[in-house]
């Protein structure tokens, strides 16, 4: 009787152990499949973010005055700088400003902390299609910021969204940034985002 109950007592430290060791099994399954996922996460994230067209578009900085050639104002420096300091760590690649020298002079403060130089597009509608067609060829990370004006950042978000996102700028608002982010992935995705920089 003793001998017998051994036997069970042996049968069912097998059956324990068996079922620790399948158990033991399935859970490194397991585990090794939740790591492969997040690892398939982590890598779509990284391959999105390379893969990622990011444009800011702003109007330029308050003027002097309503004429065509106006300088900034103090204020309109103001918002130059504060431009700078909001792009400043975000790796500008290239920057694109009108032939007004108000544009010009809101871009200068980022252009020269960063070592970049700017390139100009005629306030025309060819001169603005064309900036448009040069925006529209960049692919994979890159980061493009565009100074221009109430007339042309609207013309030059549709064109980027390929829809109407009827973008109205009012004449006294300056604060405005519009952040185009394009997701070469299959679909491409395409997002508008409205942020505030500076002073009102």
């Amino acid at each position: 009787m003793h001998q017998s109950a051994n036997m069970v007592l042996n049968q069912i430290t097998d059956e324990l152990n068996l079922f620790l060791l399948i158990f033991k099994f399935l859970f490194m399954k397991v585990l090794f499949s939740i790591k492969s996922i997040l690892l398939m996460c982590v890598m779509l994230v990284i391959l999105c973010s390379c893969n990622t067209t990011t444009y800011y578009l702003v109007r330029h900085g308050e003027k002097l005055n309503n004429s065509d050639t106006s300088s900034l104002s103090g204020d309109g420096w103001d918002r130059a700088y504060a431009l700078r300091d909001t792009l400043l760590n975000d790796e500008i690649n290239y920057i694109f400003v009108s032939d007004k020298k108000r544009t010009q002079q809101t871009a200068t403060p980022l252009a020269t902390a960063i070592s970049k130089n700017f390139e100009i597009f005629s306030l025309t509608n060819a001169g603005t299609q064309s900036l448009i067609t040069r925006l529209k060829s960049y692919n994979g990370q890159s980061r493009i910021l565009v100074v221009g004006h109430t007339s042309t950042i609207p013309k030059i978000i549709d064109s980027l969204m390929k829809s109407p996102q009827h973008v109205v700028i009012p004449e006294d608002s300056f604060n405005r940034m519009y952040v185009v982010r394009i997701i070469h992935q299959n679909p491409v995705r395409r997002t508008l985002t409205v942020l505030r920089y500076g002073r009102r």
